[in-house]
């Protein structure tokens, strides 16, 4: 039955340090007095009152055009800066990487040309649109992502937008988009806060 409930206890993955790999439980129950005796670590509440946080998933989701990649950048420079963000307060500086397919250089020149940029070049990183979209089939753009969140180490990892990952309204393909994200990013409390900029559809007159 353990075998069942537990990974196994070494990774079979070459140059792996089997001794600081012990096994994890694949799921675990916890009482109500452990959980209300939990201590989250240092740091996991990044926005709000857990509105945003490290190792869970939020979603800045609206319509075209209603200005969620710049509420995204907006996120990006209250970490920067620890300020308010829409009201809600920002409890530590902290790092965001944007992943984008939606403006180019000249409209990223016109959100940051007037901000104190010098604050801002330690915790912020925006891509231009890659040229083949995001390209989570291709081992090369999976490594180049990973290489560069290992080297940013993001406490918030944006995508902008969801649906050019998940083109299809069906469960199946938005699982299938979330597991690819999810596959470049860390774990465990090494994950970053994972923002989903989501188009929803434009409302009818």
């Amino acid at each position: 039955m353990s075998a069942l409930l537990e990974t196994p206890e070494i990774l079979d993955t070459p140059g792996a340090d089997k001794e600081s790999k012990p096994a994890k439980p694949m799921i675990e129950f916890f009482t109500p007095s452990q959980l209300s005796a939990f201590t989250p670590p240092e740091g996991f509440k990044l926005v709000g009152d857990y509105h945003i946080q490290k190792a869970a998933p939020f979603v800045i989701g609206g319509a075209p055009g209603v200005g969620k990649s710049r509420g995204a950048i907006a996120l990006a420079i209250a970490g920067a800066t620890v300020a308010d963000w829409f009201g809600l307060k920002v409890h530590r500086p902290f790092k965001t990487m944007i992943v984008q397919a939606e403006n180019g250089r000249v409209r990223l020149k016109n959100e940051f040309a007037d901000l104190d940029c010098a604050t801002l070049d330690e915790f912020v990183r925006v891509c231009s649109p890659p040229p083949f979209g995001f390209a989570f089939d291709k081992l090369a753009f999976c490594d180049l992502l990973r290489r560069e969140i290992d080297n940013f180490q993001p406490d918030v990892f944006i995508l902008d937008p969801f649906n050019r990952l998940a083109r299809d309204d069906k469960a199946k393909d938005y699982a299938e988009a979330f597991e690819d994200l999810l596959s470049v990013l860390p774990t465990g409390d090494d994950a970053p806060a994972l923002g989903i900029v989501a188009h929803t559809r434009k409302p009818r007159a």
